[in-house]
């Protein structure tokens, strides 16, 4: 399993001022298993007991915003003109470091009060990532 805690993506990084990269999944490989079941007929494997193709997990990282809520919006666009793109995703694990390229797929969050300008704003957000290929 790879525990890379994710650094940065396509150049925008999550260990900046006023984000936290807090938590989030390992991601690993799994199998894309397609077995058959016609209706009065055995099981059709595709495979033929070969090994099935493998596919990347998808990775959420879960980070959190804090800061002026002009501060905190300008990080949440920088993040979100990323969704749809294709790009190096950084991760460390202990003193190692790690990359892959990667789509970010999807951003989903919940803001924290209080909302009012001059107070430290919250905002909880989920980054998620599909790899298209393996740490290096």
């Amino acid at each position: 399993m790879s525990n890379y805690r994710i650094t940065a993506f396509d150049g925008v990084s999550f260990v900046q001022t006023g984000i936290y990269t807090k938590s989030g999944t390992a991601g690993d490989l799994k199998a894309r298993v397609k077995v058959y079941f016609p209706p009065h007929a055995a099981p059709i494997d595709p495979y033929g007991g070969a090994s099935a193709p493998l596919e990347y997990s998808k990775i959420d990282t879960n980070l959190l915003i804090s800061g002026d809520p002009d501060d905190v919006q300008t990080l949440v666009a920088a993040i979100r003109a990323k969704v749809g793109e294709s790009g190096t995703l950084s991760g460390q694990a202990g003193t190692g470091t790690a990359t892959r390229t990667a789509y970010m797929t999807e951003i989903k969050g919940n803001w924290e009060a209080p909302f009012k300008d001059g107070q430290t704003q919250w905002l909880m957000l989920t980054a998620t990532f599909q790899p298209t290929t393996d740490w290096a």
